[in-house]
């Protein structure tokens, strides 16, 4: 019906030009309104462009520094996709939503084939719906929210999920510390501490076979008596606590424990990484034996392209400097983006360009060996790493499929 009206409108149209002005009026009516072929906007074939979306000014601009130099850094060793040279076009987000909206839009007026960014989650979402409104796909390297990749299906990341942090806490805490029962400590208002729980209740149970294994004490995070939320940790007298939250409430709750007596078998999510740089000139022997998970470690051989990426590093920023998880994730979310191209095509844009990095498989990265599953999170080895003398080094790496052939 509507296609009836709109023939009906044009022809209208049409007919009210050429009584007001002839037959010239109407060959000019119609050949800007009814011969004119719709066009694609034109695509440049000598090179494809990938933006970096990520805040280079204001608040996240020192902690997205890192990621962008390991995005450069991956550039510099692999220019080029299929011959074809690759150029990356920056947008400064500001560390706004405001400003993620003008990035965002200047990327899809810059013509990109795939984003890759941002490192702030809230950035991310603020731009997410564009680029899917524009079927640009994009590869995230930091950001942990589930909600990226869960409400947009061009969206995907390198790094490692909450949900899939807490199923490798129990695995690691059955198989290595050998435990079968323990507590959680959490803050009731972190819902994504809550998401790391419940995975790993449901991998405790699954292994232990016990629906009670998994105790979780809820402390209101405003409460400052840390002292009264470890004694009531103790009374349940299960050595092993699982912390989802910062490292700066663990480190509260960690010390306090040490000082008030109790040993417990400390373990936590990615976010516990880097405790020993929050008081620097302390003693950092209340941290031996606390472990957690981690995205990337410098010293680990996760895959081929480890060692590669190490090396590179250190050729740019000298033999003493150790690259961060977050230059690693950077350097695998340009990697990501480039295994896509080639899956799909050089110049594939949109839904294929989306399939080819929903395909991306087995892929050589310096986290690991990365295939991209089904909801756009990767599948990789994942690291656990234990403190000892005031550094952590790892001690467990849980394989994607761990445990599969335990199923009944």
């Amino acid at each position: 019906m509507n296609q009836i009206k709109r023939i009906v409108s044009v022809l209208a149209a049409a007919a009210m030009a050429l009584a007001l002005g002839g037959c010239t009026t109407y060959d000019n009516f119609r050949a800007a309104f009814i011969d004119k072929e719709p066009k694609e906007p034109a695509v440049d074939q000598t090179v494809v462009k990938l933006g970096v979306f990520e805040p280079l000014t204001g608040d996240d601009a020192e902690t997205a520094a890192d990621e962008i130099k390991g995005i450069e850094l991956a550039h510099a060793l692999y220019p080029f996709v299929e011959g074809i040279p690759i150029e990356l076009v920056y947008a400064d987000n500001k560390s706004s939503v405001d400003g993620a909206v003008e990035a965002a839009q200047t990327l899809i007026d810059s013509g990109v084939s795939a984003v890759l960014g941002s490192c702030n989650s809230v950035l991310t979402l603020a731009a997410s719906d564009m680029f899917e409104e524009a079927e640009i796909p994009a590869v995230a390297a930091t950001c942990k929210n589930p909600l990226v990749t869960q409400t947009n299906d061009y969206y995907f990341r390198v790094c490692i999920v909450e949900a899939y942090q807490g199923k490798s806490a129990a695995d690691y805490i059955y198989d290595v510390i050998g435990k079968d029962a323990l507590m959680v400590c959490q803050a009731a208002d972190d819902d994504y501490g809550s998401t790391m729980t419940d995975q790993l209740k449901a991998e405790m149970e699954r292994l232990t076979r016990n629906p009670d294994c998994v105790k979780v004490l809820e402390y209101d995070s405003a409460d400052e008596n840390i002292q009264g939320i470890v004694e009531r940790l103790a009374s349940n007298r299960r050595k092993t606590v699982f912390f989802p939250g910062s490292a700066e409430a663990a480190d509260k709750f960690i010390k306090t424990a040490k000082e008030a007596g109790y040993s417990f078998d400390w373990i936590g999510s990615s976010l516990l990484a880097g405790m020993e740089q929050i008081d620097p000139e302390a003693d950092h022997s209340y941290l031996n034996g606390v472990s957690y998970i981690a995205d990337y470690d410098p010293g680990a051989e996760l895959s081929s392209m480890t060692d590669v990426f190490r090396d590179a590093w250190k050729a740019e920023y000298g033999e003493d400097a150790t690259p961060s998880d977050a230059a690693a994730l950077g350097f695998d979310a340009y990697l990501v983006a480039v295994e896509g191209l080639k899956n799909a095509g050089v110049h594939a844009r949109g839904w294929e360009l989306r399939k080819g990095i929903r395909f991306v498989s087995a892929l050589p990265a310096a986290t690991g060996v990365i295939t991209m599953g089904v909801d756009g999170d990767p599948i990789k080895d994942v690291i656990v790493m234990k403190y000892s003398d005031g550094s952590a080094s790892p001690v467990y790496t849980v394989s994607p499929d761990r445990g599969e052939s335990e199923e009944e």
